[in-house]
């Protein structure tokens, strides 16, 4: 999808540029926050491609998809600022002057997300070294550890939707 997203941002550019009905900022926010929200659903959709749960993955599997949408976001805002950019150098053409924030908001709100729960991945896998352990003591240390992982694994509630804070609050709370 990378390889799209500038051919797709020349796309809007040019509805911008001559349609008559996106000659306004507000629907020109609103598409672009159509098309932010279609790459939410369709990077979601990625994340659970193959499983029923996201844990389910392993965990470099896991941590290269979130990596994989934290980076679509990232090529998403910068082909967003280069067409903003160009669009600036002709000041007669229509503007790209919107709010980034009500365009962007929630990508940047789900990328976060995700980035807390690769950091929750990435401790899950750093301490699993710790059921190897042949150290006195260790075992209520591993009985926690293993709680805390079926604990997460076996999550019911939609573990993508950033809006859930209990997903990684509380998690977080639990590991650390």
């Amino acid at each position: 999808m990378l390889e799209h997203i500038p051919s797709l941002m020349n796309g809007i550019k040019m509805i911008h540029v001559v349609s008559q009905y996106y000659n306004t900022s507000e629907r020109m926010s609103s598409l672009l926050l159509k098309v932010t929200n279609q790459m939410i659903s369709t990077l979601r959709s990625y994340l659970l491609q193959g499983v029923r749960r996201v844990w389910e993955h392993s965990r470099p599997v896991l941590l290269q998809r979130i990596s994989d949408c934290c980076n679509l976001n990232a090529a998403y805002q910068r082909s967003f600022h280069s067409v903003r950019d160009k669009l600036r150098e002709n000041p007669e053409n229509r503007q790209f002057d919107f709010s980034e924030n009500y365009i962007f908001g929630k990508f940047d709100s789900f990328c976060r997300h995700l980035e807390k729960m690769a950091d929750m991945a990435s401790t899950l896998e750093s301490l699993a070294a710790l059921q190897s352990m042949k150290v006195e003591g260790v075992e209520k240390i591993c009985v926690r550890y293993q709680t805390i992982v079926s604990t997460t694994e076996s999550k019911t509630c939609d573990v993508l939707d950033q809006r859930k804070l209990e997903v990684t609050s509380r998690g977080n709370n639990r590991i650390r």
